[in-house]
C-alpha cells in the first residue's frame, strides 16, 4: 500500500534506528511523535527464529503487534489491547 503524495508534507522528523543493523531479541525506539510513518524490512532468508514483528505501544497498556510468522508465512494484525474500550467516550 502507497500513502498519497501528499501525506509526505505532515512528515516533520526522520528518524532512521537500526538501518542496516541485525537486532536479535528486543529493541526498544522512544518517540513522542503523535503520528509515525514506520518503514520496517525484515531478512528472514538467514535466520533460524519462529517469527518477526514490532510491537508499537501507546498510552498505559496499550499496544498494537504486527507479527509474520515465518513458517506459515502468516501476517497477524493484533489490535486488542489497542484504542478505546468498548463502552467508553
Amino acid at each position: 500500500m502507497n500513502p498519497v503524495e501528499e501525506l509526505k508534507l505532515l512528515c516533520e522528523a526522520k528518524h532512521l534506528v537500526c538501518k542496516d543493523q541485525k537486532v536479535n531479541g528486543s529493541h526498544f525506539v522512544d518517540v513522542t511523535e503523535q503520528l509515525l510513518e514506520v518503514k520496517v524490512v525484515f531478512n528472514i532468508e538467514d535466520t533460524n527464529a519462529e517469527a518477526v514483528g514490532l510491537k508499537i505501544r501507546g498510552v498505559g497498556e496499550q499496544e498494537t503487534v504486527i507479527r509474520y510468522n515465518i513458517a506459515n508465512q502468516k501476517l497477524t494484525l493484533d489490535c486488542s489491547k489497542s484504542g478505546k474500550p468498548v463502552n467508553s467516550v
